[in-house]
């Protein structure tokens, strides 16, 4: 189904199987030669929003953004940089809401840095929470760095000039190598719950599995090549879930409870990894894309991310998501056309 493509990616790849796993000889590097890795062109962004407004309660919304920001380094420190940028809003019920409620918006801004096969070598959040009611309004800064030091990541969290530091270790997978750096790619593989849940008397939800910055499409089509390289349908993939701090104002946290959770390396395993199987079905037409339909290959994922398309650029155009938790009705995400904007 699948043909290669002479994509940079594929040239490392196929000069480490021909000289065993040596580095191509050192040349000076220049943008030029890298301006299109895992399916973007140097420069390019793709803007994704959650719909349709009818499966979602009053307030809500949400949108994704990634762009192919810059190259940098040479030979095994080659770098690619992308930046993502995300923003949500909800309409929360608790004390300090009166009748009408407090909504509850959040933005963040991400640099990932990944290594010439996706592995995330670096990953910065910035974060800004607002909560605006009747009674009460609150707004604080956050931000989260994980650095890959070789074996696990460090997470760094500062928090209105409070730090923290936690050691992540890497769940176990057969395709991943932490020597050379392969096998680990960026992604949240699963419907947003955090989303559009009730919240209890006085704690807003909070997204405990992961920060939805990461539920970004265009992170998941950075896997797409992958399959194109080696000629195959079906693959299993073992992802990275980044989190910053979760969506709970600072002034309503529990900070013991959350460092103690942090500190527990056992469940972060579970909470920053995810494996999820991906396997191209058939290819569709009249996939609707707002007031267009276009055609794309349907592809099934394990897990609650259901299916999502993926169009002839090899572009994730839109996911599927599990039905909304209090609406219960079918909700997605999907890529908006430069028109659109």
């Amino acid at each position: 189904m699948f043909l290669a493509r002479p994509t940079p990616i594929l040239t490392l790849v196929i000069w480490s199987l021909v000289t065993g796993g040596a580095t191509p000889p050192a040349a000076p590097v220049t943008k030029a030669q890298y301006s299109e890795v895992f399916g973007y062109q140097l420069g390019e962004e793709r803007h994704y929003i959650l719909e349709p407004d009818k499966a979602l309660r009053p307030g809500e919304h949400g949108m994704w953004s990634i762009r192919f920001a810059d190259v940098a380094g040479e030979g095994e420190d080659l770098r690619f940089i992308f930046n993502l940028e995300h923003e949500r809003s909800e309409l929360i019920r608790d004390m300090f809401g009166g009748l009408s409620g407090r909504l509850q918006t959040i933005r963040v801004e991400s640099v990932l840095t990944l290594n010439a096969f996706g592995f995330p070598l670096r990953v910065v959040m910035s974060e800004q929470h607002e909560v605006a009611g009747e009674r009460r309004t609150e707004s604080d800064m956050r931000t989260t760095i994980f650095t890959f030091d070789g074996e696990r990541y460090t997470k760094a969290v500062r928090i209105e000039g409070r730090e923290w530091r936690f050691p992540i270790s890497i769940a176990k997978n057969k395709d991943l190598n932490l020597e050379s750096r392969t096998g680990l790619y960026t992604f949240l593989p699963s419907a947003l719950r955090c989303m559009g849940q009730p919240a209890m008397i006085g704690r807003p939800r909070r997204c405990e599995e992961g920060d939805i910055t990461f539920a970004n499409p265009g992170l998941l089509s950075i896997v797409i090549p992958v399959l194109r390289e080696e000629k195959v349908n079906k693959r299993e993939f073992l992802f990275f879930k980044p989190a910053g701090v979760g969506t709970m104002p600072a002034g309503l946290m529990d900070m013991s409870g959350w460092v103690r959770r942090e500190r527990d390396t056992q469940r972060s395993i579970s909470r920053y990894f995810d494996k999820m199987t991906i396997e191209f079905e058939a290819y569709e037409e009249g996939v609707e894309m707002g007031v267009r339909t276009v055609s794309a290959w349907r592809v099934e994922a394990s897990g609650s991310m259901r299916k999502f398309w993926v169009d002839a650029e090899d572009r994730v155009i839109k996911v599927e998501l599990d039905p909304h938790p209090r609406t219960n009705q079918k909700r997605w995400i999907r890529m908006l056309y430069p028109s659109e904007y």
